[in-house]
């Protein structure tokens, strides 16, 4: 079914505004309309909608931007949170996945049906974006028995993206795969909000088997910081279905720093190795923890406060460096913006060599993101996405990588090209020529004109 535009002055425009947000710091941007898409048909009539009137297209899918990329003024937004589909064929080892699940409702679903797939770390992260930015979150590290004698290989979670069904800018429905158009099917997975289309359903291989999963976590100051990573270098290589991730809570007194040790398996067995090996953490923590068994990913999810109230801002980096250079690199010792504004760094995901290439790779050993958390009543916007950027300035390196799924790319234009390995900016103003010619999609491309 097709739907009409809300537009300014509509009954409903103003609350439809108000949930396109992902976050209270959001830019204040009016658009001229907004498409509730709620099928395939609807994005089409958004998308021709928009040619007719010479108009960009953001686009709003689940809610991964916190850069606000998907709200421009004066362009015409489509919110494709109503697009849900989940439907799983477990024989085959496949899933259909809707844009507009959450990472909660796309792990329940298939955790109904006995199947699992690498999912957002917050409940509240669209797939849509997530797959789009390449797939950072649980499982990147592990893979269960699969189906047909397929077995999904550990890496992140656009590895195991077969096709999807695509709207272009210039108005054509595709089915993109390897095969059909290698080069949109490339930028699928990995582009992020660079992507010269609007993604309605992605088709992906899944696991064919629910994890149970448990947690150890252990809180060590931050004084220990040095000591803590030669500990965590000195626990790698990990056992098969653990993922370590470290939490630094920089602060001027009682900086703290919490390591989690989360397993994916179908018992206990590799919790149970991490705790053998793990003499050294127990001596550093001051408190340790363990939890769970959840049943599955989706109630370890349920289990994760979200910050959806919160003024909220991210920006990563790779580091490219051990546990420990890179615990040297972040100051603790600097205040931060609030109590919930945090330092997390985990293991970067390995690629999957059978799979054809993909533009998202990794191009370091660990991933570091600061988020910034504040009261959006505060007036102190300026002052948290800056500490985003300052702990962060040692990490990278004179020539820093940033990840485009989560970096603030919107201050500085340069940062966009930091996202993509070399030539790829070039790749992707190529094919958006192709697919795109009158640019009718909004893409973080338009910064480097």
């Amino acid at each position: 079914m097709n739907v009409d535009p809300l537009l300014p002055g509509d009954p409903g425009f103003d609350a439809a505004v108000a949930v396109l947000p992902a976050t209270g710091s959001a830019p204040k941007a009016v658009p001229a309309a907004i498409f509730a898409a709620s099928d395939e048909a609807d994005v089409d009539a958004a998308v021709g909608y928009a040619r007719a009137l010479g108009r960009r297209l953001t686009v709003r899918s689940g809610g991964h931007s916190l850069s606000g990329t998907h709200l421009r003024g004066g362009a015409v937004a489509l919110d494709l949170r109503r697009l849900t589909t989940l439907a799983v064929d477990r024989e085959r080892g496949i899933a259909r996945l809707g844009p507009g699940l959450t990472s909660a409702a796309a792990a329940a679903g298939l955790a109904a049906a006995g199947c699992s797939f690498p999912v957002g770390h917050s409940p509240l992260v669209g797939i849509g974006g997530f797959l789009l930015a390449g797939g950072n979150g649980w499982q990147i590290g592990t893979s269960g028995p699969g189906a047909g004698n397929v077995r999904p290989a550990p890496g992140c979670a656009a590895d195991r993206v077969l096709a999807a069904r695509v709207v272009t800018g210039d108005g054509s429905t595709r089915r993109v795969d390897a095969r059909s158009d290698p080069d949109l099917w490339w930028a699928l997975r990995g582009a992020g909000s660079a992507f010269p289309g609007v993604v309605t359903e992605f088709t992906v291989r899944v696991d064919t088997h629910s994890p149970v999963v448990g947690r150890r976590t252990w809180s060590v100051p931050a004084a220990a910081a040095a000591e803590l990573g030669e500990a965590l270098d000195a626990l790698e290589p990990l056992p098969a279905g653990v993922e370590l991730t470290v939490m630094a809570r920089p602060a001027v007194r009682g900086a703290m720093i919490t390591v989690v040790a989360t397993t994916f398996a179908e018992t206990e067995r590799a919790l149970v190795a991490v705790r053998s090996g793990s003499a050294s953490l127990d001596r550093l923590a001051g408190e340790v923890v363990d939890s769970g068994p959840y049943a599955s990913a989706a109630a370890l999810l349920v289990a994760i406060p979200d910050h959806a109230a919160n003024a909220q801002w991210s920006h990563h980096v790779w580091g490219t460096g051990s546990w420990r250079a890179v615990l040297d690199a972040v100051p603790m010792t600097q205040d931060r913006p609030s109590e919930r504004s945090t330092v997390l760094i985990a293991r970067a995901p390995s690629g999957a060599p059978e799979q054809p290439a993909a533009l998202y790779r990794a191009p370091g050993t660990l991933g570091v993101s600061a988020y910034a958390h504040w009261d959006p009543e505060s007036g102190t916007a300026g002052a948290a996405i800056g500490w985003t950027h300052q702990v962060l300035a040692g990490v990278g390196g004179s020539a820093p990588r940033r990840y485009i799924g989560e970096a603030d790319i919107t201050g500085d234009p340069a940062r966009i090209r930091e996202c993509f390995p070399p030539g790829a900016v070039e790749r992707l103003i190529r094919l958006r020529s192709r697919v795109d010619p009158d640019r009718v999609v909004a893409s973080v491309l338009d910064l480097l004109d």
